[in-house]
């Protein structure tokens, strides 16, 4: 869920220095000795680019107007006390500063500090000095993102003017850690502590029990990525102060809301990749102040209650991936402020809700459960909505056209439902950028409205009844058409007649297999883009002449298996790297792909002729099938030294034996060789690879004594050697799979 709470990072992240209410007295001069200590600060600690891990757009080097001579109150990042000169503030956050800081860092010598913000620099990985306890003035620290690791110092503890203590998200995350005796001093004597943040410290040795023991003044509570574990106290819910409390990504820390009586000013609830469990009390209706609850991927069950409805100020509800029940309760449509509904991959049924109240709603996501029935047409009257998903559901009947015309919308998800009936023509809106319907069984013909879709980048349509011919020109009408999809819809074919005009088309994949189309569309050919071609399981007849496939300049992968293709004159494809003719009617002598070919299958064939000595060319082939053809002499000699991953050549007319030059770290998994006039012995050699899981050299002539040694490679898991003249053949060989029962010797 890309949907951040922009109000716990505006507390955590920023400083709350309020400088709003301290003016420089223009009587009063800097304390000459915090100057020097200040310049001193720099000169160890200066501001340097080349070692920072932010980029430079996101630093704001405030002691670049640090001049000796110059009084230090006018510094950027600098606040002095306008009566006593003192330097009382110092925020130099995203500083790009770097270097350590050591016990004696004049940073320390800042006696009088209320205020110091060092988020966002770069301090190598520092220790956290112990020498921080000792500006016992301080009530806002804030040292996160900057890079500090070990053990928090106990020190810390002696800050009791403590209102906001900040240590999170120290570049590494967990490189900073308490021990239990450190944090639980921390909870004891910081009894002012508003603002606690901790996102990303080490926490695995503090027990959550110590939580119940936090100060009531606490207004927020951040936790996030801290491996805490166990069970966390039900109090902690109702400190009587708490706003915004986030635990989440502990996945084994636990716990249950409180059952009754539960109320609190909450206004955000973050528990998402936690183990909290245990129904969802009615009593949620009491926080009347939430703005977020999140409930992402813990394990909830039962009904989500209808005191939901009571959260007026909710704009923000995620319960996806929990084990919720029943329907959705009707109440939900009273929270008119919602702007995300996250209620993916649980088990919620009935029909979709009337949201048509939800006007400010940007983002719904009902995807994985069992909602049934028709799509409401109230979902396609909220004019922000940016993301709808309702895939994977049992929604059936029409996808309302009007959905297509959400001025807002950029991605609509409808995949794996039921819905069936045509869709109508419609006004194509100016947002919409990626189209999932695949997996229905919507049937008619692809509306024209579909393809004047402006800013179209991704359309999935694959998997339908849609019928008709499309002509390429139209499919390729928006201007930033990425990615189609539209196979499996067996009663849908393609043009190959019209020239293609849009040359500049920046289509990368094109899919359309598993549908009726009877001719090679060599009018692809000019798609200087495209990276992924898809024609399988199609009624593709006859010739591919070199004329037709030039082009295609930097097509990746090329999938024509299962057609009815006899000849291909030329493969001219030289970025080709993945290449399937399998399952065609193919004749005549094998043609060698382009060098680059990673994976090469020709299988099912009817390919006759030697292999040709140019197979040897590709250098970077992992996967090699000619299964089931006519080809026949010998294999070639080079073949072997490729570093094959799968080799499958069985059931053709090879003769010769296989040689004996299996080297030590042999990627090969899979050698099936069965069905040929290989004679010889079996290579003693093949215990060179290690990684191999089947070996098939049945209904040969290979003639030896069963291969005892076998029994080293730890990974073969079928071994058949079936129809050869192996003898001394044992009952049995530990770690073997199958041996094939009927080896001839």
């Amino acid at each position: 869920m890309g949907f951040k709470f922009h109000y716990n990072q505006v507390l955590c992240l920023l400083f709350l220095f309020l400088y709003a209410d301290f003016e420089v007295n223009p009587t009063v001069i800097c304390n000459p000795k915090e100057s020097l200590a200040l310049l001193q600060f720099n000169n160890t600690n200066a501001f340097n680019l080349t070692v920072s891990t932010y980029p430079k757009e996101v630093c704001t080097p405030q002691t670049l107007s640090w001049v000796e001579g110059t009084d230090c109150c006018f510094w950027k990042g600098v606040t002095c006390d306008n009566v006593t000169g003192n330097v009382i503030g110092l925020d130099l956050s995203s500083s790009c500063l770097s270097g350590t800081i050591l016990d004696n860092n004049t940073l320390f010598q800042l006696s009088h500090l209320q205020w110091l913000n060092l988020d966002y620099n770069f301090f190598e990985v520092s220790p956290m000095s112990s020498v921080f306890g000792l500006l016992r003035d301080l009530t806002h620290l804030n040292l996160s993102t900057s890079g500090f690791s070990g053990l928090v110092p106990s020190e810390i503890s002696h800050l009791s003017k403590l209102v906001s203590l900040d240590l999170s998200d120290n570049l590494q995350s967990r490189s900073l850690r308490f021990e239990p005796q450190n944090f639980a001093l921390l909870v004891q004597n910081l009894t002012k502590l508003s603002v606690f943040c901790l996102t990303g410290v080490d926490m695995s040795l503090v027990s959550p029990v110590l939580l119940s023991k936090l100060s009531s003044s606490i207004s927020t509570l951040s936790l996030d990525d801290t491996t805490m574990h166990g069970k966390t106290p039900a109090n902690v819910f109702r400190l009587p102060n708490l706003h915004i409390l986030r635990l989440s990504y502990n996945s084994d820390l636990t716990g249950f809301f409180p059952q009754s009586n539960w109320s609190s000013p909450l206004r955000l609830l973050d528990l998402s990749y936690t183990s909290f469990k245990g129904e969802i009390p009615h009593s949620i209706g009491n926080l009347k102040f939430l703005e977020g609850i999140f409930l992402s991927n813990c394990s909830f069950t039962g009904p989500i209650p209808a005191s939901f409805g009571n959260l007026t100020q909710l704009t923000a509800l995620c319960l996806d991936e929990n084990a919720l029940t029943d329907q959705v309760p009707s109440s939900i449509s009273k929270l008119e402020q919602l702007t995300h509904i996250q209620l993916s991959w649980n088990s919620l049924a009935g029909q979709i809700p009337n949201f048509g109240n939800l006007s400010k709603l940007t983002f719904l996501s009902l995807s994985r459960n069992n909602f049934s029935g028709p799509l409401p047409y109230h979902v396609s009257r909220l004019p922000y909505l940016t993301d709808i998903d309702l895939s994977h559901n049992f929604l059936s009947g029409k996808v309302p056209p009007e959905l297509f015309s959400l001025p807002s919308l950029e991605s609509l998800v409808l995949s794996d439902n039921t819905f069936s009936a045509p869709i109508d023509q419609f006004e194509p809106s100016n947002s919409l950028s990626d189209v999932d319907l695949s997996n229905n069984k919507i049937s008619g013909l692809i509306p024209s409205s579909m393809f004047k879709l402006e800013k179209l980048t991704s359309l999935d349509l694959s998997s339908n009844n849609f019928s008709g011919t499309l002509q390429l020109d139209i499919l390729l009408q928006p201007t930033y058409l990425q990615q189609i999809s539209l196979s499996y819809n067996s009663l849908l074919s393609l043009s190959s007649n019209n020239r293609v005009k849009n040359t500049s088309s920046i289509l990368k994949s094109f899919e359309m297999s598993s549908c009726n189309i009877s001719e090679f569309p060599s009018n692809l050919r000019t798609l200087e883009n495209l990276l992924y071609l898809d024609l399988s399981n199609n009624n593709i007849r006859g010739r591919i002449l070199k004329s037709e496939s030039r082009g295609f300049k930097n097509l990746f992968s090329l999938n024509l298996a299962n057609n009815f293709l006899t000849y291909i004159e030329d493969h001219p494809w030289r970025d080709i790297q993945i290449l399937d003719l399998s399952n065609n009617m193919l004749q005549g002598s094998l043609l060698a792909p382009p060098p680059g070919t990673h994976i090469f299958l020709v299988s099912n064939n009817n390919l006759t002729g030697l292999i040709p000595p140019s197979i040897c060319n590709l250098s970077s082939l992992v996967y090699l099938s000619l299964s089931n053809n006519s080809l026949n002499g010998r294999i070639p000699q080079c073949l072997w030294s490729i570093v094959l991953v799968l080799m499958h050549l069985q059931q053709n007319n090879l003769h010769g034996s296989i040689p004996d030059t299996f080297a030590k770290g042999s990627s090969l998994v899979s050698l099936d060789l069965h069905g040929n006039e290989l004679e010889g012995r079996l290579p003693r050699s093949l215990v060179n690879c290690s990684p191999l899981e089947v070996m098939n050299v049945g209904n040969n002539k290979i003639s030896d004594i069963f291969p005892y040694w076998f029994g080293t490679l730890w990974n073969l898991k079928v071994i058949v050697l079936r129809s050869n003249r192996f003898y001394m053949v044992p009952y049995r060989i530990p770690k073997l799979n199958l041996i094939s029962p009927t080896c001839r010797f």
